[in-house]
């Protein structure tokens, strides 16, 4: 009921039985009057069956809001005026300014209620007194349609919000993603909740599967600690005793350390129990709750993944912060005796600062010798020659000493004014410099990834791979000055206690992880696919969601694999990498005389005839050598009895020549030994009798090729500079290291280059 306007009024008296009739006749009779711009006035009543549980003032509000939705008005509550039967309320258009809601509180403080119960009856008669004068745009409906939720309801269970909207829009276009979304959330809690408690409601759950799950009893929880474990059997079982490698990831961090691994190892005892799982490789990130754990169960070799090693330092070494991990140079001195105990930061540590959130007991550790050392006692033959006489000074013309100052060489590609502008900005020390971050991060991998089975830098053995790590890293923090960085990586990385969990030099085997991307990728598609949706999820939605959505995808991955169905398998995804890099292989020219510091395998056990497209299906790779093992892979040979030997055992060879890895050849027997090293001696002879001449010639050989290349720069081949990069790349690095050696030994700043006679063989 509003106020008056000017205009046509339609007055229609109804008189109906239902009440899909009287709104069918106030829609058309809207639809008529915004059309024509005419006032609305509707008077009709009906007929409305009788709710023992509603009562009149509820039926009135109920008819309201039918009339709000059929008509697009919004109507504010004016009064309610007394009625003899039922219940009256009179509404005001809500666009009607000069209509206000005003309270009319009986003045009477004496006023009593006046109770007369009427007859009851089945029936109620509701009528609608309807009169809108001003025709103003009808209100949009944002609501969400009771249809849109019932789309939701009917394929929430294997639909995500995203894939409903589209659909739900095509048909409800006022409908947003954020309401399909709140509507999905909050209908799905049907399939996952069972209490207002998280765990108990997981529990009750995870009772509701018991062919798919087993609750584990976990013995040895801390106090304070809830825990809920259960084990996947579907895959466990059939996977029982059969696993050697797994991969860890705990996200929970808000738990103190130790109990976060009485946690876990109450976990792992009961994995290991139940399955018999017992790996011989364990893959973790840097947590020493997890390490601790995996030590405790079962002792396993642990690797640390890669790519959280190298985003740890490469982290710690933008960081500005100087203090750092607490260093005992006298406990570095003790196991490597190069290491110079006053090289020490100068600042103050921090007890704190340790990777992995703990420091777990420092170990006494026994000095380790350089196994690549050689030591001879030789004695004296005559006596030593007198030491040389000091040479006479030089004078100028006034009698006053001469000094000889050498050339200084600016760093390469830079001139003297950045070099002396750079010294300028770095008088302030800093943790580490931006140039020698990098450079720190990329001598770590080979560090990581060097074993004895794969011969390359230095003594193949797992000793002399930790000799030789250390000492590259002490050494570069030594050459420039880096005090701190060297205390963070020998706390954190390369100390006895740290290097075992990172280095995969320290197992005899190699194991096929290197990363622990595989964990990730699982996390990924839990956070990706579902929990994303919801906001602070609960644990018993994981749990449903572990059980109903990502283990069916694992027992279709398993039968794949563990059952011959004469179908085509899904291939790992690194045999893709692996065909592309083996046919590269197969093109590649090899020269012979080229010297690749990387990796030196025998050249009779990696020649190998082409191999068919089925050896990138079947070959499995090994973690020890023969690394990859298939009857396509047959190696070549010049002997015809080697090679009827080889085609009657393909694995001989690898056998027979792996005990001559380290040595680089592969003798039949002493007596060939004796002959090749006669033939060694007398080459050697005859090559230093002729050593001006030998010399001469490869000078001349460098020059002429030399003006070859100049004459080549016309015509801008690139093949020209591949190839030589290629066949050449021994002697440009060994150049490379001639000339860096000679601009130091020029230079009067930093430390003096070593000498043969005082170099640490």
């Amino acid at each position: 009921m509003t106020r008056r306007c000017a205009g046509i009024c339609v007055l229609v008296q109804l008189l109906t039985s239902t009440h899909q009739v009287l709104f069918a006749a106030l829609r058309t009779q809207a639809q008529s009057c915004a059309q024509r711009k005419t006032p609305l006035n509707f008077s009709g009543k009906f007929i409305m069956p009788l709710n023992p549980h509603e009562s009149d003032k509820e039926r009135v509000q109920l008819t309201s809001r039918d009339v709000w939705k059929v008509t697009g008005f919004r109507f504010t509550v004016r009064d309610h005026p007394k009625s003899k039967h039922g219940h009256r309320t009179r509404y005001f258009c809500s666009q009607d300014e000069t209509s206000k809601k005003t309270l009319k509180p009986s003045q009477n403080p004496t006023a009593k209620r006046r109770e007369n119960p009427g007859m009851d009856s089945a029936t109620r008669i509701v009528s609608v007194n309807l009169k809108h004068a001003v025709p103003h745009v009808a209100y949009y409906d944002v609501s969400l349609p009771a249809e849109a939720a019932d789309i939701i309801r009917e394929n929430m269970e294997w639909c995500t919000p995203s894939e409903l909207v589209k659909r739900i829009q095509a048909r409800f276009p006022s409908a947003t993603a954020n309401q399909i979304g709140d509507a999905w959330r909050s209908l799905s809690e049907m399939f996952w909740k069972r209490d207002t408690d998280q765990l108990a409601s997981a529990l009750k759950l995870l009772a509701e599967f018991p062919d798919e799950v087993d609750v584990f009893r976990l013995q040895g929880v801390p106090d304070g600690v809830e825990i809920l474990g259960w084990g996947m059997k579907k895959i466990a079982m059939r996977l029982s005793y059969k696993i050697m490698e797994i991969a860890i990831d705990a996200t929970s961090s808000s738990i103190a350390i130790s109990k976060r691994k009485l946690a876990l190892t109450a976990f792992g005892n009961c994995l290991r129990d139940t399955y018999g799982v017992n790996p011989e490789f364990a893959h973790t990130d840097k947590d020493m709750a997890e390490i601790g754990m995996l030590k405790d169960v079962w002792d396993p070799k642990i690797n640390q993944c890669w790519w959280h090693v190298d985003d740890a330092v490469g982290k710690r070494l933008k960081s500005a912060k100087l203090s750092t991990t607490p260093y005992d140079s006298q406990r570095a001195h003790t196991e490597f005796s190069f290491i110079d105990m006053s090289f020490v930061p100068p600042g103050k540590d921090d007890p704190d600062e340790f990777e992995g959130g703990y420091l777990e007991p420092v170990s006494q550790a026994a000095e380790t010798h350089n196994p690549s050392k050689l030591t001879f006692v030789l004695p004296p033959s005559q006596l030593p020659p007198p030491p040389p006489a000091p040479a006479a000074p030089r004078l100028d013309a006034n009698g006053i000493p001469l000094l000889r100052i050498p050339v200084l060489h600016c760093p390469a590609g830079e001139d003297v004014e950045m070099a002396e502008e750079e010294d300028t900005k770095n008088t302030k020390r800093t943790f580490c410099r931006a140039v020698c971050r990098d450079p720190i991060r990329a001598m770590m991998k080979p560090h990581a990834f060097a074993h004895p089975l794969i011969p390359g830098y230095c003594h193949p053995s797992k000793e002399g791979i930790k000799y030789w790590a250390v000492k590259q890293a002490y050494d570069y923090c030594v050459e420039h000055d880096l005090r701190e960085v060297w205390a963070y990586l020998w706390g954190n990385w390369y100390r006895s206690g740290r290097w075992e969990l990172w280095a995969r030099s320290a197992h005899p085997t190699i194991p096929r992880l290197r990363t622990t991307m595989i964990c990730e990728s699982h996390w990924r598609r839990i956070k990706h696919d579902f929990l994303h949706h919801f906001h602070s999820p609960r644990v018993d939605l994981l749990v449903w969601i572990l059980v109903t959505k990502l283990a069916p995808t694992y027992y279709r991955k398993l039968d794949n694999l563990l059952i011959d169905t004469g179908r085509y398998r899904e291939l790992m995804s690194w045999r893709k990498t692996f065909k592309a890099e083996w046919r590269k292989a197969e093109t590649r020219d090899v020269n012979e005389d080229r010297e690749d510091h990387v990796y030196r395998p025998d050249v009779e056990l990696w020649m190998v005839h082409r191999v068919p497209a089925r050896f990138f299906q079947q070959a499995e790779r090994s973690r020890t050598t023969p690394f990859w093992k298939h009857p396509d892979l047959i190696p070549l040979s010049t002997d015809a009895t080697r090679t009827a030997d080889t085609a009657e055992d393909p694995t001989n060879a690898d056998m027979d020549a792996s005990a001559a890895q380290h040595d680089g050849e592969a003798p039949d027997d002493e007596d060939d030994d004796l002959i090749i090293e006669a033939e060694a001696d007398e080459a050697w002879a005859a090559r230093t009798a002729t050593f001006d001449e030998e010399l001469g010639d490869i000078i001349k050989t460098l020059k002429e090729f030399t003006l070859g290349l100049e004459h080549q720069m016309q015509f801008k081949e690139r093949r020209m500079v591949d190839s030589i990069q290629r066949h050449g790349g021994g002697f440009l690095k060994l150049a490379q290291q001639c000339l860096e050696k000679e601009r130091r030994a020029n230079t009067n700043r930093g430390a003096a280059p070593k000498t043969l006679g005082s170099a640490d063989n």
